[in-house]
Order: C-alpha cells, then sequence, then structure tokens
C-alpha cells in the first residue's frame, strides 16, 4: 500500500509534467489540517491533504476543510489512492479539487484547470435507497455476507446457509442485488462488482439505533481491556449470545482514540447482575438487542472474544456520534481498503 509520502510524489510527478508553474513544498504542518503545502511561482499557494479513501460522508467535512483553508488563502487539493465514482462526481459537483492519477483528477487553480475523468456517468449519488431496498431489514444480511468476503463467489446455495434466509427470499434479494449492479452473476456464481459503491450506498442509509432494546451500564474496572473482559465473562455466564461492536471492536481491531464505552450486541439484555450495573446514561457499557440478529453473522474472534465483521462495526461506527467518524474513517483506511 502507498504511503502518505508516495501519494504525495506521485501528485509532484504530475504536477511538473502537465503545469508550466513551478510549485516547491513550504513546510509540512498539522496546524491547517494539511500534510503539505506548496508554494506556486506565480504566489498562490497549495494545501495538500491525504485521504486514501474518501467517502460520500467524507464530503461535508472536505468542504469545511476547502472553505477553512481558503479563509486563508490556500487552495485545498484531496490526494488519493482511489475514490468511488459516486464521490469523485459528486466532488466534481460541488468544485473541490481531487487528485487520484492522471486518469482521474479534477483540480481547478487560478493558472492551472486540470480535468479527466474515465468514469461512468451513472449519477451513483441517487436519492437514498427506501424501506424496501435490500440494505435494511433482513436482506441486510445478503450485504454484509457479501462485503465481509469481497473476494468470494457464491452460490445461492451457500448464501441461503449463511444467511438463515430461505432459499426463495434469496432469490429475490439477489435479483435486486444484480438490478442495481452490486452483484454480477457468472453462470451459478454470484461476486461484488464495487466494493466501495456497495458499502458507500449502505452506509448512506444505515442506521445504527435500529433495535429492539437498549441499555446503558456501569461496569467496574482498572481500565477498558478489564471492562471488556467482564463484560464478557458475564455474557458467558449468562448463555448470552453476543458480539462487540463500534468502539469496542475498533479498539481491537484498528485503535485510532481512546474508547469512550465498551459496546455489543446481545441476544437479550442481562438482568440481576452482580458486576453490571443498569444506569439511565452515561455508563461506560452500552449494550442492545439489535432488530435483525444477522448483524451477528460473519464474526470473528480477536484476543478470544468475539467481534462482528469489520464492514459492521464500521457501520456502526459511522453513524455513532462524536468523534465516531474519524474511528470509522481510520477503521475502513486500515481495514477496508
Amino acid at each position: 500500500m502507498d504511503t502518505q509520502q508516495d501519494i504525495i510524489n506521485r501528485f509532484l510527478d504530475f504536477w511538473n509534467q502537465k503545469s508550466s508553474r513551478t510549485a516547491k513544498m513550504l513546510i509540512n504542518t498539522e496546524c491547517l489540517g494539511a500534510d503539505c503545502i506548496l508554494g506556486v511561482d506565480d504566489g498562490s499557494r497549495i494545501a495538500l491533504k491525504v485521504k486514501t479513501h474518501p467517502i460520500a460522508e467524507d464530503i461535508g467535512l472536505i468542504q469545511a476543510a476547502h472553505r477553512h483553508l481558503s479563509s486563508h488563502g490556500f487552495h485545498l487539493i484531496i490526494l488519493s489512492n482511489d475514490v468511488s465514482d459516486a464521490v469523485f462526481q459528486a466532488m466534481m459537483t460541488e468544485q473541490l479539487n481531487i487528485f487520484i492519477s492522471p486518469e482521474k483528477a479534477t483540480i481547478t487553480l487560478p493558472n492551472f484547470t486540470y480535468v479527466f475523468c474515465m468514469v461512468k456517468q451513472t449519477s451513483p449519488l441517487r436519492p437514498s435507497p427506501t424501506e424496501h431496498t435490500v440494505f435494511v431489514g433482513r436482506g441486510s444480511r445478503l450485504c454484509r455476507i457479501f462485503l465481509a468476503n469481497p473476494t468470494r463467489e457464491w452460490r445461492q446455495s451457500e448464501l441461503a446457509q449463511a444467511s438463515g434466509l430461505n432459499k426463495g427470499y434469496v432469490s429475490i434479494l439477489m435479483k435486486k442485488l444484480i438490478q442495481e449492479q452490486y452483484i454480477w452473476r457468472s453462470g451459478y456464481n454470484y461476486s461484488i462488482v464495487d466494493f466501495n459503491r456497495f458499502l458507500d450506498d449502505w452506509v448512506r442509509v444505515y442506521h445504527f439505533s435500529r433495535f429492539k432494546a437498549s441499555q446503558h451500564y456501569a461496569v467496574a474496572g482498572k481500565n477498558y481491556n478489564e471492562y471488556v473482559m467482564k463484560v464478557a465473562e458475564i455474557m458467558h455466564s449468562h448463555n448470552t449470545q453476543f458480539a462487540f461492536t463500534g468502539w469496542t471492536a475498533a479498539a481491537l481491531r484498528a485503535a485510532y482514540m481512546e474508547p469512550p464505552l465498551v459496546m455489543a450486541y446481545v441476544s437479550v439484555l442481562p438482568q440481576d447482575t452482580t458486576n453490571l450495573f443498569p444506569v439511565e446514561s452515561k455508563g461506560n457499557v452500552f449494550l442492545d438487542v439489535p432488530s435483525d440478529m444477522g448483524r451477528l453473522q460473519q464474526l470473528q474472534t480477536v484476543d478470544g472474544f468475539p467481534l462482528v465483521c469489520d464492514v459492521q462495526a464500521y457501520l456502526d461506527l459511522s453513524k455513532m456520534p462524536g468523534r465516531a467518524i474519524d474511528q470509522a474513517a481510520h477503521y475502513r483506511e486500515k481495514l477496508l481498503s
């Protein structure tokens, strides 16, 4: 995988080939939210920000960074390894600068304009899918299966077995997935068309708060790892099906910041526990019974703890308040790129 400096160097090579203006690296600063600042011989200044894989939810943040840097006299250019056609088209529409390669870039500066786009104009940033799409309820089980295993080919019988859905319903869902161009068929086998577009579209309509029941708790311990261990022990002692998600999955898989609480999906909320105390709010443990237990499919085990699949953890983080969105972006960059 390219490093941040590799991506910056790729853009500098591009600039030297395509622009008659000379640009020199001035400073490398974090105070402006940029990874690199270039000074151009016409007096303009360019702020380069590396974002390995921008998603639709990042566009608002990029617009805010663009406004902030513009107010300080800088022109922002996002540098990326890859971006879905949907996000690229959206950035073009919003007149935001982005460079992936000479074959996929849109840049407009005072004395330099470059637009080259070999993408399908399919308006993938269409209105959000409705309640009748494959992203809602039990239908989302197939989405989770495909995205958790992006390189695998599946047969319908395998999908039915893995999802717990009957073959008739799987057949209906597969027709919708193919119609929406998320999945393509080769003989009896089915596989993903575009992982990033598939995941981006699901994120747009996903709701973390769809659960049957939830409860905040308080648990005593010396540190976060001890909280996690105690919650796991309690779940096992009650024979409760569970899997950690959100902040806890991030702490165990791709930590970016200090997690504020332990989070897990459970088949039933624990009752009459001696070490786990229900509270109204602001506890250090949050448990919920999901509306569809499919969220506990495609599990993984890390350090002996059951975790939801990386796609599910990312979805949950993406729709949680506060700085969870930053943790979600880091999670995706590290584990879902």
